[in-house]
């Protein structure tokens, strides 16, 4: 019987490997996430690619983010931003009207897209139910405007320039 013997698996990194975040980095983190409901539970503690998608981040910079708000003081600190930065939200009116109706089809959720500052990178490039939270639909409607996309020749390599 032959005996073989197999290189040993890779570690996964740790999670202290990675460089720290930047104050600049927490400082717009913290910031996008006050302009959210629940924001700071979705900074903290929200599916990693859901809320980077959300909060406009890399999930590589999330995690460093995260990272960093397991120090105690930086996570005081990034609170006591949170509060500030919630508060110079502007009041919700009294009467608030309706939100936009969400995309029912396709067609509509193209046109959402192009609407939003890299709605078409969002819509064609991220995981479907990141990009369903995003744009407030299902998954299976992002998958159908996704094929009308590639009908049409757009894919997340050949976007226009914005």
């Amino acid at each position: 019987m032959i005996e073989r013997t197999f290189p040993p698996l890779p570690t996964p990194p740790q999670r202290g490997a990675s460089p720290a975040a930047s104050d600049a980095e927490l400082h717009r983190a913290v910031q996008r996430a006050a302009a959210i409901p629940d924001g700071l539970a979705l900074l903290e503690g929200a599916p990693l690619e859901c809320a980077a998608v959300l909060l406009g981040l890399t999930p590589a910079a999330l995690e460093r983010v995260r990272a960093a708000l397991e120090d105690g003081r930086t996570r005081e600190a990034a609170r006591a931003l949170f509060a500030r930065a919630a508060g110079r939200l502007p009041e919700a009116p009294a009467r608030m009207d309706a939100p936009p109706s969400p995309p029912r089809d396709g067609e509509a959720l193209l046109s959402a897209a192009r609407r939003r500052a890299e709605g078409l990178a969002l819509l064609l490039g991220a995981w479907p139910e990141c990009a369903a939270i995003a744009f407030g639909v299902h998954p299976d409607l992002v998958h159908a405007a996704r094929e009308l996309a590639r009908r049409r020749g757009l894919s997340q390599d050949h976007l226009p320039d914005a």
